[in-house]
């Protein structure tokens, strides 16, 4: 871009400098100088076709930088393994970079956003097209060194993140005898703290046919200032190069916004060790916070119980067949015991990990044999244990499954276990004949599957 303005001469073909700089200006995503540059072209020359052309994708990248209005579905359209780096602009203006009361800087929301609606969208700083896990990690590490390498100017974004406590000499991103410095180590830090692992789109990788294991591994700057909270008020999706992060509640003007670095363990002791050795903090979420209330014995006895209860659903597996009633009989036994181990004071407005794959057993289980009325009544323990207000049992109350989105002093925890669960309620009720209790629960899985997702809200994917 410099050397196309510094090509200038004042005669009317200046406006071959004034396209390549605006070309060069859209390749460094500044799309408004970009915009000004290629104005300046047309000036010179109306009838110039190149300079219209990009003058028109330059001002759509505008309307997604400055409005969040995405083609997401255009965008998924044009995905394949050779095509992951998507032309579109972040959106980023939701969202602001500020000091944090938990740890360092942190993201917060500018203005008031409604549960499953965008909070922001942002483009890689550095992806490559590497989806081989064993190769993945290296490529992003040789692309990022390459890259400030050849490009100077990005040392600034890069190297203000967290390095993991790198000794840093001062020099890293000056330029030296012409030389660009790129400490690798410092680089090395940045990335294993801040990468994300992506798949091609998290639409795709929620289907059940979806290969386990294909991501790349990619840098977004922005969306690294997120701090963890095992139970977050976004979750995060991807679409190519493309990092979609959306509300899972209401969240207020101000707010700091959090993310899940990783899925979150069912044992706390696991989850600490876990987020220790990763980076160096322990968790202070309202989950992690309420479960340290609970007793050293209390923990050892429900894992000692959890542990035969996975020993127990292994032994005969749905899907394999049908689940005998011998064997269903004994698991509900021991998932009572251990939801009688979860303190009241203590669990009542918390997540309840630890039941979690004892009670999506059942669901199971009992949906193979076609007992209907118990898939409803596992399928709503199933929301109840991951945080979310459900009847808790056999109640036939009036409840409203869209309400698991609204305001609530329960701690939540969305995945994509709790569409799964709304789409059991979906077929059980429809089988039950309570039609307007399956629209209701299709209705909420569809709005819980775009939040997961980041854009496709139709849950009947899911069985593709």
């Amino acid at each position: 871009m410099a050397d196309a303005l510094e090509s200038r001469t004042g005669e009317a073909s200046d406006w071959k400098a004034y396209f390549t700089a605006g070309r060069a200006a859209y390749g460094l995503c500044e799309y408004q100088t970009c915009r000004k540059h290629l104005e300046s072209a047309l000036e010179l020359k109306p009838d110039a076709s190149g300079p219209k052309k990009e003058l028109a994708r330059c001002l759509a990248r505008l309307e997604e930088e400055e409005q969040g209005k995405f083609d997401f579905q255009a965008m998924f359209a044009s995905l394949n393994p050779q095509h992951v780096h998507l032309d579109c602009a972040s959106f980023l203006s939701n969202t602001r970079v500020a000091s944090s009361k938990l740890h360092g800087n942190g993201l917060f929301v500018t203005r008031d956003i409604k549960a499953g609606e965008l909070v922001f969208a942002e483009k890689a700083m550095f992806m490559p097209n590497q989806y081989e896990p064993r190769r993945a990690s290296a490529a992003l590490y040789a692309t990022m060194v390459h890259q400030l390498y050849e490009n100077p100017s990005l040392a600034d974004t890069l190297l203000r993140l967290y390095d993991g406590g790198y000794d840093r000499s001062g020099l890293e991103g000056t330029i030296v005898d012409g030389v660009p410095i790129v400490d690798v180590f410092v680089v090395e830090g940045i990335r294993t703290k801040n990468c994300f692992s992506a798949p091609l789109s998290t639409f795709e990788d929620t289907k059940p046919g979806t290969p386990a294991g294909r991501f790349a591994k990619g840098l977004w700057a922005h969306s690294s200032y997120m701090n963890h909270s095992c139970v977050p008020n976004t979750l995060r999706s991807f679409l190519g190069d493309m990092l979609i992060s959306r509300a899972t509640r209401d969240i207020a003007k101000g707010e700091e916004i959090f993310q899940q670095y990783v899925p979150v363990k069912a044992l706390p002791e696991v989850r600490l060790k876990q987020y220790q050795e990763g980076w160096g903090f322990e968790c202070q979420c309202r989950l992690c916070e309420g479960e340290k209330l609970s007793p050293a014995a209390a923990k050892a006895k429900r894992k000692e119980v959890l542990a035969a209860v996975e020993k127990a659903c292994l032994k005969k597996r749905p899907g394999k067949g049908l689940v005998p009633e011998s064997s269903i009989r004994n698991i509900e036994r021991m998932m009572r015991q251990l939801e009688d181990l979860h303190e009241p004071h203590i669990y009542d407005s918390l997540p309840r990990l630890t039941l979690i794959f004892p009670t999506n057993y059942l669901i199971e289980a009992h949906q193979g044999r076609k007992n209907h009325a118990k898939v409803v009544r596992y399928a709503r323990k199933l929301l109840r244990n991951f945080g979310f207000e459900a009847p808790d049992g056999d109640e036939n109350e009036a409840w409203d499954p869209m309400s698991i989105y609204g305001k609530s002093e329960m701690v939540r925890l969305m995945t994509i276990h709790v569409v799964t669960s709304l789409r059991h309620l979906h077929g059980a009720y429809k089988a039950l004949g309570e039609l307007d209790m399956a629209k209701r629960c299709d209705e909420a899985a569809r709005f819980g599957y775009g939040m997961i997702t980041g854009f496709e809200s139709d849950v009947n994917k899911l069985d593709e």
